[in-house]
């Protein structure tokens, strides 16, 4: 999401993430209830903290995307 300039369809997340739809929308759901995200229309969702974009972009958090976080991740840690 950080790659975007504003809200993102959560199909699309999920394609980036290399994650089934059913998967990103119960983390959709997580981080809604936590209020990091928001609904920004139908299948849409945006950042729900002010400015939490930019700081992610600036930290380069939008670059550690690593195949560890994945569900079917069969690496040890």
């Amino acid at each position: 999401m950080t790659h975007d300039s504003g809200p993102i369809r959560t199909v699309e997340v999920a394609t980036r993430m290399g994650v089934d739809t059913n998967y990103a929308d119960q983390n959709r759901l997580w981080l809604i209830q936590a209020e990091l995200i928001e609904p920004a229309g139908y299948s849409f969702v945006d950042f729900a903290v002010p400015n939490l974009r930019s700081y992610l972009q600036n930290h380069a958090a939008s670059l550690v995307i690593t195949d560890d976080i994945r569900p079917d991740s069969t690496e040890e840690h």
